[in-house]
């Protein structure tokens, strides 16, 4: 039971470790981009950027009576494959590229694009590609 969800942070090179929620899956692409938006996501620093995505998680789901927010041990490489296997399921991997501000979606109910075979008769809304990343 929950919506569980894993955020892990890159440059590219340097992987953090995963930042695991057990009850926000849903929110977690809204809680990267508010972040993004209030400057507290730093371009090109791994250990900076996933320290403050912490942060607003805690901050974002501190009154929500939301249970467990913490670290676990990075994924041991950021291929699709195996991102997909680290993934708890639910809104599973979202991975926080800080060279590019690109955001990727792993072994997730999140969508980037609407799936062919979605009923048209219901509401679409993409998952965010992307946050604004602040200069050092």
């Amino acid at each position: 039971m929950g919506d569980r969800c894993l955020v892990v942070v890159t440059d590219g090179t340097e992987i953090s470790p995963a930042i695991y929620t057990h009850w926000a899956g849903y929110q977690a692409p809204d809680i990267l981009v508010k972040a993004g938006a209030d400057g507290l996501i730093r371009k090109d620093d791994v250990s900076y950027a996933s320290a403050r995505i912490c942060g607003a998680f805690h901050e974002a789901l501190k009154d929500s009576g939301a249970l467990s927010l913490g670290l676990i041990a990075p994924p041991s490489a950021l291929d699709s494959d195996t991102l997909r296997k680290f993934s708890h399921g639910d809104a599973g991997v979202i991975l926080v590229n800080v060279s590019d501000g690109s955001l990727g979606y792993f072994g997730s109910y999140h969508q980037t694009q609407k799936p062919s075979d979605w009923n048209e008769e219901e509401e679409f809304t993409a998952a965010p590609t992307s946050i604004v990343l602040a200069d050092k």
